[in-house]
């Protein structure tokens, strides 16, 4: 039986896990739950094992070292909220080092209590009451964010059946590749000359050049990207905008259903099949949900995933910012701890072994550039210092200037991948598109986008100056002659 230190003990290690489940609860998928759950056996048992050892070790001689160790997790763990009270309360500048000294200084409070200082039999009574309330404070805070959490119906793909067989022609011989590949982020040029004092003609010339063509009065349907890419792969409004319309203040996150296209659960993606493509994606594998760690996809929409091999998810990366690992060891070893993103040549250097010779393919990748924060250096080299992906505010002029560099270096590699697709797949349809404009515009103009389009020549004329998203793979289907849809409407969605 544990005696009443172990408990605390186990108390004190499962109450951040319970904390950030809780927190996150929305946004967290399957086997997130259980990594977390892994992660946190294992933590109990290391800091279990760490006690026994510095037990026989006598590194406390009264006894209490179960005690002070849940202290020390306690403090340990809750990192990340003394950062929150000096930089979103205090609005202190400096508040990392500040954070950090005042973490240290709590540490070694701790120590010093329980070290050298003579502990009373009420102070084990007064830790196992105090960590109980808090165990109980979190569970049920778990419990109410679980009780408000939207249902999500598992994907079913028979309900595009009837819709597949009213309005696609299958047997088509005209299968060319498609490409679909968003720039997340990227503004349309009249908003990088207003906003950024950017002339971004020279890429878009050279696009032109190479046979695309600008749609330079783009607009995105909403400023978003997971409402944007369901609608976009819904080829309607629909389902956004019933979500729009009954949205409650005390929501917290996107709904999972509006997480599908990540897993290739659309009715673009089931036509595609259905005509006899494969579904190719490039995702992060860093970031939480996508299907590039999952090794069998047969359960999602795609047949093959490229990305990169990542150390640390944004799972881990997510979780450990509650402690100062991060900033410690960050500062040391930058590429263990920054995000691993996906660029342009990463997809160019391995096209020719991606492009099968006797399948068509449609080909998502999604590339989170130019969203903050910026990933290339001045030099267009990649940045391994990049921690923060939630960016609230990010309207400095240091941060433009990241911004227009990240678009400098991505249109480089933008034109390479283009040339590249171009020489080895000369009949291809391909779209380069973004989800938003500028996401810290005001409505409309964070909805003006980018979109660069190369279509055969008999499919131009479907092509509008004034198009938004939501009509993608409508004219996609339409150039292949599986379909004649009409355009929907151009409505934008103030969100």
């Amino acid at each position: 039986m544990l005696s009443k230190n172990n408990l605390i003990l186990f108390l004190s290690t499962s109450i951040p896990f319970l904390s950030y489940v809780g927190t996150n609860l929305q946004q967290l998928y399957y086997y997130d739950f259980v990594d977390l759950f892994k992660y946190f056996i294992l933590f109990f048992i290391f800091i279990f094992l760490s006690c026994k050892f510095l037990s026989k070790v006598n590194f406390l001689k009264n006894k209490n070292l179960e005690i002070t160790i849940a202290y020390f997790v306690l403090i340990f763990f809750n990192y990340n909220s003394l950062q929150l009270i000096f930089r979103d309360i205090l609005n202190l500048s400096e508040f990392r080092y500040v954070s950090f000294i005042s973490w240290l200084l709590l540490l070694a409070l701790v120590i010093y209590k329980f070290t050298f200082l003579s502990i009373k039999k009420n102070i084990i009574n007064f830790s196992y009451k105090f960590f109980s309330i808090f165990f109980l404070i979190s569970f049920i805070f778990l419990f109410i964010n679980f009780l408000t959490l939207k249902k999500y119906e598992d994907f079913n793909y028979e309900n595009y059946n009837q819709f597949i067989e009213e309005n696609i022609k299958l047997g088509s011989t005209k299968l060319n590749n498609v490409y679909y590949i968003l720039l997340d982020s990227y503004p349309r040029q009249d908003i990088l000359e207003k906003d950024f004092n950017f002339d971004n003609s020279e890429f878009l010339k050279n696009m032109n050049n190479i046979g695309f063509e600008n749609l330079s009065n783009s607009m995105t349907n909403v400023p978003s990207t997971h409402l944007n890419q369901t609608l976009v792969f819904d080829m309607n409004l629909k389902r956004v905008n019933n979500y729009i319309k009954n949205i409650k203040e005390t929501d917290i996150g996107v709904p999972k259903e509006f997480s599908d296209w990540k897993y290739g659960h659309t009715i673009v993606h089931k036509i595609f099949h259905e005509l006899g493509y494969l579904n190719f994606v490039s995702f992060d594998t860093t970031f939480r949900g996508t299907p590039c760690r999952i090794k069998d996809l047969s359960s999602t929409g795609f047949d093959k995933c490229i990305s990169q091999k990542a150390i640390l998810r944004e799972l881990e990366i997510n979780f450990l910012k509650n402690t100062p690992f991060i900033d410690i060891l960050g500062k040391f070893f930058p590429s263990f701890f920054s995000y691993l993103f996906l660029y342009p040549k990463d997809i160019t250097k391995n096209l020719e072994s991606i492009i099968p010779k006797d399948k068509s393919i449609f080909y998502y990748s999604h590339i989170m550039i130019p969203h903050p924060p910026p990933k290339y250096d001045d030099y267009c080299k990649i940045r391994t210092e990049i921690f923060e992906m939630n960016i609230t505010s990010n309207v400095s002029d240091e941060a433009k200037k990241g911004v227009i560099q990240d678009i400098r270096c991505l249109n480089s590699e933008v034109l390479e991948l283009s040339k590249k697709i171009i020489s080895l797949d000369p009949n291809a349809i391909i779209i380069f598109q973004s989800d938003n404009g500028w996401p810290f515009n005001k409505y409309p103009m964070d909805h003006f986008n980018i979109n660069i389009w190369k279509v055969p020549k008999e499919c131009k004329k479907m092509l509008k100056d004034d198009f938004t998203n939501v009509n993608t793979f409508r004219v996609v289907f339409n150039c292949l002659e599986v379909s004649n849809f009409n355009l929907r409407p151009n409505q934008l969605i103030n969100y």
